[in-house]
C-alpha cells in the first residue's frame, strides 16, 4: 500500500493512469500512455519529484508546449493588441528559433538562455539580443497566465546595452543635410525642429496640415504612445518654411503630374506609377531610397553613426536650451513620461562648458578662503 500523499497508479482498459496531489492540494489525473504498470509507476515518481521541486506547470501540457507554440502565443498578442512592432516581433522570432526551434519550453532554462546570448553575440548588437530576449520573456509569461509553463529566469542586462546618446548640433546637421537630395532635406529639417519620430513625419498626410490655422496634427492611435498630438507652426518661422517649402512642391508636382498626392513628404518619380509622389516608407518603415540615401550621407559628412532618431534628442536638448516648461516639451514631442523626456534631454560638451563658465564667475577659491581667514582674525 502507498503511503498517503506518494500518490497511486490504477488501470482504465489496458492503459495504466496515475493521480497525484499538486502542491495546491488539487488531485490531478494523467494517462500515462503505457500498459505496464512499471513505467507508470516511474511517470508516477517523476510527477512526484516535479511537486516537491514547487513548480507549478507540471504533467503533460508542461512537456507538450514548444517554442513554437510560446511564438504563436506571442504573435497573436501581438496582433490583439495593434502593436506598431509586428514585423520586427517576426524578425526576431526567426533569430530565436534559429537555436530554439523544435525545444520544449521546459528545456528553455537559464543557461539555454545564456547560451543564446553568447551564440548572437558573435553576430548582433546587445541592444539586439535584449530586445530578442525580451520578446521570449513576453512569451513565457502569456503561457505562466494560461497556466501552460513557467517564465525561468532570464539573463541579467547585458553590458554595454547602453542607451545612444547621439544629437546634432547645427553645424552637423548641416553638414549631412547638405549631402542628401532635396527631397530629403525637409524631413530631416522637420524632425530637427519638432523631435518627432521619422515615421510619424513620413507617414503625415496635407489632411493633418492646417494652414489657416498653423499646426500639424497626429491623430490618436497614429502615435507610439496612442496619444495624439499638436505642434503650432504659425509662431515658428523655421518650421513654417519647411510647410511652405512642401506646399510650393507639392503643387508644382501636382501640376506636372496633374494627380494629387496625400504626402507632405514624398519621393518624386518619373513614369506610371507615383507621378505624383512616392511615400517615402513602406509598411512601417522608411522606405529604401531613404535609408540609402541617409547612410551615403552620414558617412560622406563624417558622421557615419548618426541616425535619424538622434534628431529626438537634438529637439529636446533644444527646447531644455531654450526655457520651454517641461510639460510643455513633453506634449510638443510626443515623450510620455518625465523619466523618458530625461533620457533624451541631453547635456552637449558646449552645455556643460557653458555650465562652467557661469560657475566661475562665482570668484576664484584663493579669494574665498583669503576672505573667510579675514573674518577669522576680527
Amino acid at each position: 500500500m502507498r503511503a498517503r500523499g506518494s500518490g497511486s497508479i490504477y488501470r482504465r482498459g489496458r492503459v495504466w493512469w496515475l493521480k497525484y496531489y499538486d502542491r495546491d492540494g488539487r488531485a490531478r489525473r494523467e494517462s500515462s500512455r503505457a500498459e505496464n504498470a512499471a513505467q507508470a509507476a516511474r511517470l508516477l515518481r517523476r510527477r512526484l519529484g516535479e511537486v516537491a521541486s514547487g513548480r507549478r506547470v507540471i504533467g503533460a501540457d508542461a512537456e507538450r508546449l514548444s517554442f513554437e507554440d510560446l511564438a504563436r502565443l506571442l504573435s497573436d498578442d501581438w496582433r490583439a493588441n495593434e502593436r506598431r512592432s509586428l514585423e520586427r516581433l517576426s524578425v526576431a522570432l526567426r533569430n530565436l528559433a534559429r537555436y530554439f526551434g523544435g525545444w520544449r519550453a521546459r528545456d528553455i532554462d537559464f543557461g539555454a538562455l545564456q547560451a543564446y546570448r553568447a551564440w548572437r553575440a558573435r553576430e548582433v548588437s546587445a541592444a539586439t539580443i535584449r530586445w530578442e530576449l525580451g520578446a521570449l520573456r513576453r512569451a513565457f509569461k502569456l503561457a505562466a497566465r494560461d497556466g501552460r509553463a513557467e517564465c525561468p529566469p532570464f539573463p541579467e542586462k547585458l553590458p554595454g546595452a547602453r542607451t545612444r546618446r547621439g544629437f546634432f548640433e547645427v553645424e552637423e546637421w548641416s553638414a549631412v543635410r547638405a549631402h542628401l537630395p532635396a527631397e530629403f532635406q525637409d524631413v530631416g529639417d522637420f524632425a530637427f525642429l519638432t523631435g518627432w519620430r521619422l515615421m510619424e513625419i513620413l507617414a503625415l498626410r496635407w489632411a493633418q496640415v492646417d494652414l489657416r490655422a498653423g499646426t500639424v496634427r497626429l491623430e490618436p492611435g497614429t502615435t507610439k504612445t496612442g496619444e495624439g498630438r499638436l505642434f503650432p507652426f504659425a509662431e515658428y518661422p523655421q518650421l513654417r518654411e519647411v510647410i511652405e517649402r512642401r506646399r510650393a512642391r507639392r503643387e508644382e508636382t501636382q501640376r506636372a503630374a496633374e494627380a494629387i498626392t496625400p504626402w507632405v513628404f514624398f519621393f518624386h518619380q518619373r513614369g506610371r506609377f507615383h507621378a505624383a509622389g512616392a511615400p517615402l516608407f513602406r509598411g512601417r518603415r522608411p522606405s529604401w531610397a531613404f535609408r540609402y540615401a541617409w547612410k551615403q550621407a552620414a558617412q560622406a559628412a563624417g558622421l557615419a553613426d548618426r541616425i535619424p532618431h538622434d534628431f529626438r534628442r537634438t529637439a529636446a536638448r533644444n527646447m531644455e536650451r531654450a526655457g520651454v516648461p517641461r510639460s510643455v516639451a513633453m506634449a510638443l514631442g510626443g515623450w510620455k513620461t518625465e523619466s523618458m523626456y530625461r533620457r533624451y534631454a541631453i547635456a552637449s560638451e558646449a552645455d556643460l562648458r557653458e555650465a562652467a563658465r557661469l560657475l566661475g564667475g562665482l570668484g576664484t577659491i584663493s579669494g574665498t578662503v583669503e576672505a573667510s581667514n579675514a573674518r577669522k582674525s576680527l
